[in-house]
């Protein structure tokens, strides 16, 4: 019966990791949007087009990487939930490293267009 209930928690904390890396890519989601509205808010103060299409450009890559977080999030939860169950369970360490790794470089490609330098980077 201790089995039963081990097995049980796992599951639980399976899903509530799931539910936080949803949670994540919704986030990431939201930001995209939110900056790619600001082409509109900051289009029409005279900015170069440049500028408005990187925020377009920027905000689109935080929209895709959020689809990517969670769809990499229903496969390891799948996967993770047949491991329990089969008590085969190894973590993975490549996806949530790239997750990660993704977030790092938008939130510095963020900062570069706030500070104006992502713009100018391509012109």
């Amino acid at each position: 019966m201790e089995e039963r209930g081990a097995r049980i928690r796992d599951h639980l904390a399976n899903e509530r990791t799931m539910l936080a890396w949803v949670r994540t890519g919704l986030a990431m989601m939201a930001v995209g949007v939110v900056i790619a509205r600001l082409r509109f808010e900051l289009g029409t103060g005279g900015l170069r087009p440049a500028h408005i299409l990187s925020a377009v450009t920027l905000g689109a890559v935080f929209i895709v990487v959020g689809l990517l977080t969670v769809l990499a999030t229903a496969w390891i939860y799948t996967r993770n939930a047949r491991a329990i169950d089969a008590a085969t369970y190894q973590p993975i360490k490549a996806i949530p490293m790239v997750l990660i790794a993704s977030i790092l470089l938008l939130g510095l490609l963020s900062l570069l267009y706030v500070l104006g330098l992502l713009g100018r980077m391509g012109d």
